[in-house]
């Protein structure tokens, strides 16, 4: 019978010890941090690539005497020529996944034109008919997914919004204004901690332009892939 409380009273013991050794893991556990921490600001600055796109088509023609038919002289097709760009963002996360983001976009894209066809047998050519400055200012929404990799030092992320456009053309003597709708998502990868986080991010979109400089005043869609340092605090 002592032997059997003896027994009891280990087994016990044996119980106690596992119970606070697992409210003390636990409790260590909720008191880490997480390796890739929230903040409440997020900085971050950069480069891109934006895409090209087209800008139109036309025909240089003329009018035969005495006939409604027209005399083709040379065939144009025009496009945004593809090219880098600069940005800066400011983030503010509401929590872990979900953030609201103002940006701030400039690039110097060419618009080239192209001739082919010419009636008189000229060879085809391309020149640069001008380039703008633009400016892009934008809002967008940032939700972090439930994935991390690298033992939580990367996260992917999904992004939409849209931007306020603006062009100054060559000289500064005309000016366009357009809207930006871009979707697209990325990944930002944690490198150390000075404040509450510092790291790589990498971004890849499309996006779709309404208004601004065009021939024939269409919607015109293009891509962008960026990569930027960020900070958190």
């Amino acid at each position: 019978m002592k032997t059997a409380r003896v027994a009891r009273t280990r087994g016990l013991g044996r119980v106690a010890v596992l119970v606070v050794v697992c409210g003390s893991s636990a409790a260590t556990a909720s008191g880490q941090t997480s390796p890739m921490p929230p903040g409440r600001f997020e900085v971050s600055g950069g480069a891109s690539w934006v895409g090209g796109y087209p800008l139109g088509s036309a025909d240089a023609t003329l009018t035969r005497n005495q006939s409604v038919e027209r005399f083709v002289l040379f065939h144009t097709e025009s496009e945004m020529s593809a090219g880098p760009a600069v940005d800066a963002r400011l983030a503010y996360h509401l929590n872990d996944d979900f953030a609201v983001e103002a940006a701030f976009g400039y690039s110097r894209p060419r618009a080239r034109v192209s001739i082919s066809r010419d009636a008189e047998g000229a060879p085809d050519a391309t020149f640069e008919a001008e380039k703008l400055s633009q400016y892009a200012v934008d809002g967008s929404v940032v939700i972090g997914l439930p994935w991390e990799l690298a033992r939580g030092r990367a996260r992917p992320f999904v992004r939409a919004g849209a931007a306020y456009l603006r062009q100054l053309h060559q000289g500064r003597t005309f000016v366009e204004t357009g809207e930006i709708y871009h979707a697209g998502g990325g990944m930002k990868w944690l490198i150390g901690r000075p404040f509450r986080g510092f790291g790589l991010r990498a971004d890849v979109e499309a996006a779709v332009r309404t208004n601004g400089f065009d021939l024939q005043n269409r919607r015109r869609i293009f891509s962008r892939a960026g990569g930027s340092l960020f900070l958190r605090f």
